[in-house]
């Protein structure tokens, strides 16, 4: 192929791209396809012999997924031992769950306790969840409770897993109403898991109503049994609830079990969904139950149809620039393509002037006024692009990812044509993925790394390409004037 078509070809999948882009982050399509919680659907469960199939349908009995599950239809075989479960979506195609699933093959004790799940993907085969095991092994004691867990590999090999260690011993009280976990070593020893705990005691609601069993408060120690905060700052954490099962109220609590303020900027979260609709309200409040504003100046959110936003203190919608650009994504594409165009036609200065303000807002997208995390998400290298196909959030995701650094390699060509300059935008993408690893900001995940060098080598080609372009066309790229040369008179000079 000569240089002519590679240019032709480029040109189209630039362009190419930019649609598809803007048609599949465009909110729009988001809003078009409602996403609904299990709680706002039907639960229809029909049995056949050995065969159970539960269909979660909306008010008009179309089958339709669970965003929160990852599908819409289970199918329970269940064997004298065994039990196969089968996750479907909603045209009846294998769905994989969030947890990186799409099937669990469980064994049963003869108490009917699982004493073995088996976690496979869409074929069958076992697969490593989200959690990082493939098998996990639990003991029950004389009354049904658990009391161990272990986790395994593909081959039976014991695993540590990054927010559970290589499992856990549970004790529990005269009463049966808390439990004591410890997470363990490979040697069984207390150890720190990326939850940021070795020991959680965990309370249950005993009042004999529709929440009978559920965890009313938890507490937090080390491996030598120390009281222990999280990232966000506490050493414990109460719920209520509401009928249904789902959080009414998180508070978070001190040392010594009241509540307190986290570095988010709140003690209590209440919340509300509505199960006829999409929306979904979270309000803050202080230790004193008082309204309060977190960093950037909203007293709630409101999720509907995919789309936060923020709320004042009266719980009514107010507007954010920053949330107005996360939920107009589309904007990234016409950002990026006139960045391209402004680096190539600007003074070379303008790039020095552009990348530094790139920067600026690379680091108030990706660092400023994110939440702090308990565990880092995505380490492993193409597990979002894995899903790419599934998961339309994640595809969304590496889209956005990828013209986020599209302005980057366009400002770099017009620093510094030679392609070694490539390697900025990798250093900053280690870089931005590094501190969040390790400061708990935002999801660090490794595919953001190979989405934003593509996205930075697309603007560095797409910025020769129009250099070149506009070269041939005429164009004379700004400089500042030099006189023309004053022709020689000297005698014999012609």
């Amino acid at each position: 192929m000569n240089l002519g078509a590679r240019r032709i070809c480029f040109i189209a999948f630039f362009s190419l791209f930019a649609v598809l882009s803007m048609i599949i982050i465009n909110p729009l399509n988001s809003q078009s396809r409602r996403e609904y919680q299990s709680n706002q659907l039907n639960k229809v469960t029909v049995e056949e012999g050995n065969t159970r199939r539960t269909d979660y349908t909306d008010n008009n009995g179309k089958i339709t997924k669970a965003a929160n599950l990852g599908y819409a239809t289970v199918i329970t075989t269940q064997t004298e031992n065994e039990k196969l479960e089968e996750y479907f979506d909603e045209s009846g195609r294998p769905a994989i769950r969030p947890e990186g699933y799409s099937a669990i093959l469980r064994v049963y004790d003869n108490g009917n306790n699982t004493v073995r799940s088996i976690f496979l993907d869409p074929g069958g085969e076992p697969v490593i969840t989200r959690d990082g095991y493939v098998i996990a092994d639990n003991v029950y004691d004389t009354e049904g409770r658990e009391v161990s867990a272990r986790y395994y590999d593909a081959d039976g090999n014991p695993v540590r897993t990054y927010l559970y260690g290589y499992g856990h011993d549970t004790q529990y009280d005269d009463s049966g109403h808390s439990r004591r976990s410890v997470f363990v070593d490979g040697s069984g020893d207390p150890t720190m898991t990326g939850q940021g705990f070795a020991i959680i005691v965990q309370n249950y609601i005993h009042s004999g109503g529709p929440n009978d069993g559920r965890v009313e408060s938890e507490f937090y120690f080390d491996e030598q049994g120390k009281p222990v905060a999280l990232s966000r700052g506490q050493y414990g954490t109460y719920r209520e609830y509401y009928e249904d099962g789902s959080v009414a109220l998180r508070t978070y609590l001190d040392a010594e079990g009241n509540p307190a303020m986290i570095n988010r900027g709140y003690a209590t979260a209440r919340f509300n969904r509505d199960r006829n609709t999409s929306v979904y309200t979270e309000m803050y409040y202080d230790q004193d139950d008082n309204p309060v504003a977190l960093s950037a100046g909203q007293y709630g959110i409101k999720t509907r149809n995919n789309q936060t936003i923020y709320l004042d203190r009266n719980g009514n919608e107010k507007f954010s620039l920053k949330m107005f650009v996360y939920t107009h994504t589309w904007m990234a594409v016409v950002f990026a393509i006139a960045a391209v165009i402004l680096t190539v036609t600007g003074k070379k200065r303008t790039g020095t002037w552009m990348l530094a303000a790139y920067i600026c807002i690379i680091i108030f997208f990706t660092l400023m006024f994110r939440e702090r995390l308990n565990k880092p998400e995505g380490i492993r290298l193409f597990q979002s692009y894995g899903r790419i196909l599934t998961d339309g959030k994640a595809r969304a995701d590496i889209i956005k990812n990828i013209w986020l650094f599209v302005p980057l390699g366009a400002i770099l060509f017009r620093i510094c044509p030679s392609k070694r300059i490539l390697a900025v935008p990798l250093l900053l993408s280690v870089l931005i993925e590094t501190v969040q690893l390790f400061s708990g900001i935002g999801y660090c995940e490794a595919d953001d790394v190979l989405s934003n060098c593509a996205g930075a080598l697309l603007g560095y080609t797409a910025a020769g390409l129009a250099a070149d372009i506009m070269r041939k066309a005429g164009f004379r790229f700004r400089r500042k004037h030099t006189p023309d040369p004053v022709p020689d008179s000297s005698p014999g000079k012609s």
